[in-house]
């Protein structure tokens, strides 16, 4: 090989590196970065019936640049049972696809009461997303749940009945503002009607009945006649067991949902042995109210009970959301050196046949 092809190749190879420089240089310079795995979209797949006939739909968001099949997680949204739409949790989806989960935002009915209907059909669309999983890129072996206030009550309840007579296929529950121990509510609510003949009685640290409501409204009674046995049946406390999920359960330290219940429910989780971690928000905010503060937690748990799913580097296309540069900076700052060393030699090769006699060359 002559000294004018080992410049060009050292010229070429310097060249190369420096690209690779720019493009590190570009996904770091950048406030959020510009590596993402934007998702795809499947809106409105049926995924069951109701039982008055009635299509049940959910929204499917896949990460478009997957290596291998990701980790599925299920997002329940909440509204006390009889309002809101999948839609209302599409943004955290979408969000969640971005960082490698396939995510499915389900619809379910809201008529009154809701018990055990809802719970059915959740239960149904845990089983037809873990199904049809190939179809979306998805593990069916690795399944997480998310749930807003009601809906983190039907995600819990549903995989604790899934887990009691043998191990479940979810693997991970995530709570937000959610009830969970219907027997301490209606402690709660007779403690708030017996307080309201009773001026002594410490009003300040009980929830207002209208708290209630929704909860009595979904079970199919009237405040507070629903029978003992029907609220201990109905309560996520009641079906803990050694083969249930992990479960991270978040609350605002002042909202109208008490603290107390993910306690009640974290209680009963490890005298099972089950993984459990209580989170409390400051404030009195609710579920969707905290969920930018609660995300860095949330994701961080489903990747450890689920484990990460390797994408693709996409460069140049929408952001994911930012993390740890670190690691980054390092690399380019290593590139950025061996390139610098591969330019300088180049120039002293150039110099060197520049200057050397003509009989020598």
């Amino acid at each position: 090989m002559t000294i004018h092809s080992r410049l060009s190749l050292r010229t070429v190879t310097a060249a190369g590196l420096l690209a690779v420089v720019c493009l590190c240089a570009a996904g770091c310079g950048t406030k959020r970065g510009t590596v993402s795995n934007p998702a795809q979209k499947h809106h409105n797949v049926v995924y069951g019936r109701s039982n008055k006939g009635v299509a049940l739909t959910e929204d499917i968001y896949s990460p478009e640049d997957r290596a291998k099949p990701a980790p599925l997680v299920i997002v329940i949204h909440g509204g006390g049972f009889t309002t809101g739409d999948k839609r209302d949790t599409g943004p955290f989806a979408s969000t969640l696809a971005s960082l490698g989960f396939v995510t499915a935002t389900v619809n379910y009915s809201l008529a009154s009461p809701g018990y055990p209907e809802q719970v059915k059909e959740i239960q149904r669309a845990i089983r037809w997303n873990i199904a049809h999983a190939g179809q979306f890129g998805a593990d069916p072996h690795r399944v997480g749940i998310v749930g807003f206030s009601a809906g983190g009550y039907l995600g819990a309840m549903a995989s604790l009945l899934d887990s009691e007579h043998q191990r479940g296929p979810t693997n991970a529950v995530v709570t937000l503002s959610a009830p969970l121990d219907l027997t301490a509510f209606a402690r709660l609510v007779h403690a708030r009607l017996v307080c309201k003949h009773r001026s002594a009685c410490p009003k300040a640290h009980l929830p207002p009945l209208g708290a209630f409501a929704s909860v009595y409204r979904f079970l199919g009674c009237a405040t507070p006649k629903c029978s003992p046995q029907l609220i201990t049946r109905a309560s996520p406390t009641s079906h803990v067991n050694a083969r249930a999920p992990a479960f991270l359960m978040f609350n605002a330290a002042h909202e109208v949902v008490p603290r107390s219940q993910p306690i009640d429910m974290a209680n009963a989780l490890r005298a099972s042995r089950v993984p459990e971690q209580v989170e409390f928000v400051p404030g009195t905010v609710r579920e969707a109210g905290y969920i930018e503060q609660a995300s860095p937690t949330i994701v961080k748990f489903l990747r450890q009970r689920l484990g990460n799913s390797p994408l693709r580097l996409a460069i140049g296309k929408n952001p994911p959301p930012p993390g740890d540069p670190t690691l980054l900076l390092v690399f380019c700052a290593l590139i950025a050196g061996a390139s610098l060393a591969l330019v300088v030699a180049a120039v002293r090769s150039k110099l060197a046949v520049a200057i050397r006699p003509k009989e020598a060359r």
